[in-house]
This record gives structure tokens, sequence and C-alpha cells, in this order.
């Protein structure tokens, strides 16, 4: 996930996910979580992970080199033999993701997801050079990405055929914390979100800080609108779910439907 502009007033944070205005323009890539999609697995398919990092985002070092980390395990695997890696470079975290980052063969992911990228570290699952689905934050990749091409190579390897894909849906939150301090357990975040809500608690008020069911994340403080800056920038980055406001300066306002 990327780290905020700390040095900027006003301060704002880019986040881990959903952004629901880029879900709804774009219903054939990323349909809502309670539709399906099916895909022509071919022996021949060519199955690519297209990763998106920079040079100072430490999670993705921990994905990419660690010998503990998960593309260290999962490169073990008979699963990885059939995935080519693609690796975009952005440089550093503080950099929006430009299309010029992408080779010009996978330009077209940057038009149908030009936020896509802003927060780190994220994957693009393609079959065939199409899209398939798109995940982002170091905990997503054992927890969606990986059954996804599990699915796809065994498809191919058995000759081919349909393979389906519906996004998965987070268990609801059983309770919401009442003190905006109590950082552990405010629901979706994994370790770098809680990381950048922590960084947003030290933040001049009026702030906001809005998320996703998909983890991801965006904070604003210091001036200015707060809860739109904080909802439009989280749903830049949207994947599935649209994001809400979680707090709003001092008071925890996230309802449980």
């Amino acid at each position: 996930m990327k780290n905020p502009v700390s040095n900027f007033s006003p301060q704002f944070h880019f986040s881990a996910h959903p952004w629901a205005s880029l879900a709804l323009s774009l219903p054939l890539l990323f349909p809502s979580f309670v539709s399906a999609r099916v895909f022509e697995v071919r022996p021949d398919s060519r199955i690519d992970v297209v990763y998106l990092t920079a040079k100072d985002c430490i999670y993705c070092k921990s994905w990419r080199y660690m010998r503990v980390g998960d593309w260290a395990r999962f490169s073990e695997t008979k699963i990885a033999q059939s995935v080519n890696l693609v690796t975009v470079d952005k440089g550093t975290l503080r950099n929006e993701i430009k299309r010029d980052d992408y080779a010009p063969e996978h330009r077209n992911l940057y038009d149908a997801a030009p936020k896509f990228g802003n927060t780190l570290p994220a994957w693009w699952v393609l079959l065939d050079g199409k899209p398939v689905m798109r995940a982002l934050g170091e905990n997503r990749w054992k927890e969606k990405i990986e059954p996804v091409l599990e699915n796809l190579v065994r498809t191919k390897l058995k000759g081919g055929g349909p393979m389906e894909y519906a996004a998965s849906v987070p268990p609801k939150p059983t309770s919401v914390p009442s003190n905006v301090e109590d950082v552990e357990n405010v629901p979706y975040l994994s370790g770098n979100g809680k990381d950048s809500y922590r960084r947003w608690l030290n933040a001049r008020v009026p702030r906001a800080f809005a998320l996703s069911p998909d983890g991801v994340f965006y904070w604003w403080g210091g001036g200015g609108t707060p809860v739109q800056k904080a909802l439009d920038g989280c749903n830049a980055n949207a994947v599935d779910r649209p994001c809400v406001i979680y707090a709003s300066d001092r008071e925890v306002i996230f309802k449980i439907d």
C-alpha cells in the first residue's frame, strides 16, 4: 500500500482498494461481487501475473524477494511453472501509476483502471492477455490470486475448458470499535492499512478515513472536504466493492448493515 504524503498540506493517503465509480464504469471487466464470469481456457493458453511494484515498497520486497515470502513459496509449486510473472515498476510509492509504466501490450490495463497501482503491491491476472481479476494489498496474494491461478492452470493442464470466477464476499465484521484510536480492530485492513490508519490519527482535523471490504483505503486530513476526498480517493482504487467512511475527525461512524 502506498505511504501517505505526510509533508503536504492537506494530508492524504492512498489506500488499498475499492472505488465504486470505477467498478460501475467497467461492468464487463469487473462486475459486481454477486455475479460470476466464465473464461474459456485452452491447452495452449498463456497465464500472466502482472505485478505492480516500486523500489521503496517494503511489502512488495517482502512478497517478491524474501525466502519465506509468498512468491518464493508459490514459485516452488507445479502451478507456478505455467504462470508468467510480468513486473511493472513505477519507481517510487510517491509516484502516481502512469500508462507508460506498463509495457505497450499491457497498457489496456491502465486504460481500464488508471488508478489501480497507486496502492501496492498489486496484481492483475491475465488469460491470453485479457483480465480475469485484480487485487492489491500484501495479504491478497494467497487469499485471492493463488486460488484463481490454481483453477486456471488445472483447467489448462486437463486439456482446457470453461473456468468460472466469482469474487469472494468477505465476512462482515461482528462489531465496530467505539474508540477511534482502536487500530487493531478496524475492519478489513491488513498490516500496512493499519499503519496508515495510525498516521491518519496524527493528521489534523477535519479529517476522514475511508475503506472497503476489499481492503482498499484512503484518508484525507488537514483541510478541504475530507469526507468527499477520502471517498473519491478510495473509490478510485476500488476493485469489486465501494468504499464507505469509517471514521471522521475523532469519531467512528462506520455501521454494520
